[in-house]
């Protein structure tokens, strides 16, 4: 399907939280939240803010699962959201 670009009006942070408080209010998990920022920073780089959350939900995802079992390489679900 390919990747959508939608600009916030919200700083990283706040984009991210939001996103979170969405997705949980549609019956997603939240898995974990990758801090690409925080892991550049152990190495000694700088990064803009960058993060990934990955998330999904039994419910939804399984019936995919279930029409094409390789569907299963792109669940759960991810975002990225980034200062640009």
């Amino acid at each position: 399907m390919g990747q959508i670009a939608v600009k916030s009006a919200y700083a990283p942070k706040v984009t991210m939280d939001r996103l979170e408080i969405v997705l949980k209010g549609k019956g997603m998990t939240i898995f974990v939240r990758v801090d690409h920022t925080a892991g550049a920073a152990k190495v000694g780089k700088q990064l803009r803010l960058t993060e990934v959350p990955i998330f999904g939900s039994p419910q939804s995802g399984t019936p995919f699962i279930e029409c094409s079992q390789t569907v299963g390489i792109d669940l759960p679900q991810k975002a990225l959201v980034w200062q640009d």
